[in-house]
């Protein structure tokens, strides 16, 4: 499961990793128009990992 910043919001990488047999967990962006699958806490667990290695 791909997990990233809001930044890499798209369509195009969601429908990749469904394509893939996967899904994403991207949080969105503030102008995104249609509600998406997102978990809070993935998001946050991601973000914990990510200083974990680069400390």
């Amino acid at each position: 499961m791909p997990l990233a910043d809001r930044g890499y919001d798209a369509d195009w990488i969601r429908e990749l990793a469904i394509n893939k047999g996967g899904r994403a967990n991207i949080g969105p962006k503030s102008d995104r128009n249609k509600p998406i699958c997102f978990s809070p806490w993935l998001y946050r667990a991601r973000n914990l990992r990510a200083n974990e290695c680069t400390s």
